[in-house]
């Protein structure tokens, strides 16, 4: 009875952590060929290997050595009697590298993988003592490991799918590799996985928020916080575009050529997306020329800026120029500006409340945790004498 109550209850608690984007239709069908482009250009989520929880540091750990490269088996800090490794870290450090610091120089990574640890370090140490805590508050004769495996189970029939599917990765093999391949393993991580499951809803049961919230409550809030309920317009568009530093100096010609026929690939048929990851120059090229929600004054052009809030949904631009090349945009989606109102907004008002105050009750439990259970860093040590 026990077993079934825990882990049919299973919910992830977010911890802080330290580091803390279809074609529409295709429009007017004109030619961006000479003679017939038009003159106007204005308009234009951790375990590494699984740790042997002995009671005691063992053979397999050990403290990094100044000047030499970090291992997984090293140890980074210890919370009561279990260590925390390099190797139970390094997903969520090289998530953040991918993330934050994609196409940097080996050896820039190599000082930003240091530094990412010694900033992750305290949420794992967080982690780890809920944990615990948790781990430590159970009736006696529950089998921890039971409950680990079924919240496992739990893993592989519901997470693990939207995990795959969110990295679009078709098989768990594959998803391995991309584990293995980010420094953790599809075992490592579903372990991890469960036993962030089980403290998050064990720290639930033991804290006991008070989800109470009255309405003078919530309309409070949404008059003090109205700036955060108010959206300027928006617009999401995708873009070809054509640098001139791509062609010898001051021949414009050959730029607004190519910009030319790249567009009329897409006048005649062609996918936007498919000729912008092949043709253009754009930065958001790799994306298919994607843009996320933009706002009007956010971008260097002018002539760029104006026309995603002045062109008609789904239609190609003509040729834009700006400082840096040749540009046909085409706007997907556009949002005036506007206020939620206050009826509408009061979902979202409660889930805001209620995450602070789960968040200020955890760390007030975390705090005490810190004053209880034994820790010690040991990354602070390395490049020390």
């Amino acid at each position: 009875m026990v077993l079934h109550s825990i882990t049919a209850g299973l919910v992830l608690v977010i911890v802080a952590a330290t580091f803390g984007t279809a074609l529409g239709q295709e429009g007017s069908r004109r030619s961006f060929a000479p003679g017939l482009a038009t003159s106007d250009k204005s308009a234009k989520q951790i375990d590494s290997v699984t740790l042997k929880q002995s009671g005691q540091l063992t053979g397999t750990s050990s403290r990094p050595t100044p000047g030499k490269p970090f291992g997984p088996s090293e140890v980074v800090a210890i919370v009561g009697n279990e260590p925390i490794l390099v190797g139970d870290m390094l997903f969520k450090v090289n998530q953040w590298i991918q993330e934050n610091m994609r196409g940097a120089p080996p050896e820039v990574l190599e000082d930003a993988r240091r530094n990412v640890i010694r900033g992750m370090t305290d949420q794992f140490i967080n982690e780890r003592m809920l944990y615990q805590d948790g781990i430590a508050g159970l009736p006696d004769g529950v089998d921890v490991d039971e409950i680990l495996k079924q919240a496992e189970k739990e893993f592989d029939e519901n997470a693990l799918p939207n995990m795959m599917k969110q990295s679009k990765i078709d098989t768990p093999t594959a998803y391995d590799a991309h584990l293995r391949a980010m420094g953790s393993s599809l075992q490592q991580f579903r372990r991890a996985w469960a036993k962030e499951q089980l403290a998050g809803h064990l720290v639930r049961q033991k804290l006991k928020i008070n989800d109470d919230i009255s309405h003078a409550e919530l309309l409070d809030y949404y008059h003090k916080n109205i700036e955060d309920f108010k959206h300027p317009t928006r617009a999401r568009w995708e873009e070809l575009m054509v640098r001139f530093d791509r062609f010898p100096v001051s021949n414009h010609a050959a730029a607004e050529a190519e910009i030319k026929r790249i567009g009329d690939l897409v006048v005649y048929g062609a996918s936007f997306k498919a000729v912008a990851k092949e043709s253009s120059h754009g930065f958001t090229a790799i994306d298919g020329g994607q843009f996320d929600w933009t706002t009007p004054g956010s971008l260097v052009s002018k002539n760029i800026d104006e026309a995603i809030f002045k062109l008609p949904l789904n239609y190609l631009s003509d040729i834009i120029e700006s400082e840096f090349g040749f540009h046909i945009i085409r706007v997907l989606e556009r949002e005036e500006s506007h206020t939620t109102q206050f009826r509408d907004a009061q979902p979202e008002i409660r889930e805001k409340m209620m995450d602070a105050r789960r968040r200020a009750a955890i760390q007030a439990h975390i705090e005490s945790l810190r004053k209880k259970i034994p820790y010690e860093v040991v990354f602070k040590q390395v490049g020390q004498p």
